[in-house]
């Protein structure tokens, strides 16, 4: 077996019954170590948590931070053109560069008020993996890193998703995901490198082997009624590679 040790979280739990009963099935073949869960849409919540407990996982959950999909849990982002629109969180902030370095102070206080509610509905969920990241890696986003840094820290969260490695990048992005991999590893507990598990062979030869990383993934089952069925055989093929690897959780970092 390879020296290296990996985390696969896979995100999304909770997201709808698809993402459930693939990351269900993810689990159930020993495929991930970890899942992270968003907890914006109440009537899933439950559901999620349930499942969690019957097949044994409920300790290996996350919050997967989010603000561009769905509805939010507070009021504020709906005043906020450029973070809402018809009701629902908007994408802009996943497509406007300018958004990534410049929020208006009404858009931070109203992404603020968001966070702590969707921390507030983990912690009420029982949950307690305290490990912290975001759908569409929101929290590497240099406008909003330090501001999750600071609330994740405050609320009790021990570990966080460093910006995602690629082995090509232009020298702005190496040095935008620098400032952010400094902010998050002198708060949280963390890893050398984090990868997407799709980009995983062309990565793998630069994780040092000393290296601990993690492999971000999003199991997708095709046929679902929350039970377990399959996943892509992309997937499989991918997560089947990172069996030779020493599979670990943040909470074994600890």
């Amino acid at each position: 077996m390879d020296k290296r040790k990996v985390i696969v979280n896979a995100d999304d739990y909770g997201k709808n019954k698809e993402e459930i009963a693939a990351i269900r099935y993810a689990f159930s073949k020993g495929y991930i170590s970890q899942t992270t869960m968003m907890v914006n849409d109440l009537s899933l919540n439950q559901i999620s948590i349930n499942y969690a407990k019957q097949d044994g996982f409920f300790e290996k959950i996350g919050l997967h931070f989010n603000l561009t999909r769905g509805k939010p849990l507070t009021d504020d982002i709906l005043k906020c053109k450029r973070l809402s629109r018809d009701g629902r969180f908007s994408q802009k902030i996943l497509i406007s560069k300018f958004m990534h370095f410049f929020l208006t102070k009404k858009e931070k206080k109203a992404i603020e008020k968001e966070l702590k509610a969707q921390i507030s509905e983990y912690k009420k969920l029982g949950l307690t993996l305290f490990h912290f990241d975001s759908h569409g890696h929101i929290h590497t986003i240099p406008s909003l890193t330090k501001l999750c840094v600071k609330i994740a820290k405050m609320e009790g969260f021990v570990s966080m998703r460093t910006s995602l490695f690629y082995p090509k990048m232009n020298f702005l992005k190496k040095i935008e995901k620098k400032y952010v991999n400094k902010l998050i590893a002198s708060n949280f507990i963390h890893v050398d490198k984090t990868i997407d598990i799709l980009k995983i062979y062309e990565s793998i030869p630069f994780i040092k082997e000393s290296e601990i990383f993690e492999v971000m993934c999003h199991p997708y089952a095709f046929r679902v009624d929350y039970d377990l069925h399959c996943l892509s055989l992309e997937h499989e093929e991918a997560y089947s590679s990172v069996q030779k690897y020493e599979l670990v959780s943040f909470k074994s970092l600890k």
